[in-house]
């Protein structure tokens, strides 16, 4: 059970570093993967986990006469995801307020939203 902070409209999930790995061990051992989150964090414009926005923080320059061969003097930029994208093949179910939304997900967000879940 793991949680998100962004749904895409086909139910790809935006969550903390880390939970995509969850879920492909998840899949790997055969545990289903369950994501509780309010339907509020559906974004319906996002469609599907390409088109989903990753958080990440910038970090200072490095000096590469550490880190790199003198070909590559200067200095080098180190980007830090904070979220990564979970694909909606990966995810047994949705906990949402509206109760346990099931694959195809696309169908099942959409009708929980019409019905005023968000």
């Amino acid at each position: 059970l793991v949680g998100a902070d962004r749904v895409a409209a086909d139910g790809a999930t935006t969550a903390v570093i880390g939970t995509f790995g969850l879920a492909e061990l998840a899949e790997r051992h055969h545990v289903p993967l369950f994501v509780a989150t309010p339907l509020v964090t559906v974004d319906a414009a996002v469609a599907d986990a390409a088109a989903s926005a990753v958080e990440s923080e910038r970090y200072a320059d490095l000096g590469v006469e550490l880190v790199a061969p003198e070909t590559l003097q200067g200095s080098v930029q180190a980007r830090g995801p904070v979220q990564d994208v979970t694909p909606p093949e990966l995810i047994a179910g949705l906990l949402t307020e509206a109760g346990l939304l099931s694959p195809p997900f696309g169908p099942a967000l959409a009708s929980a939203l019409a019905a005023g879940g968000a």
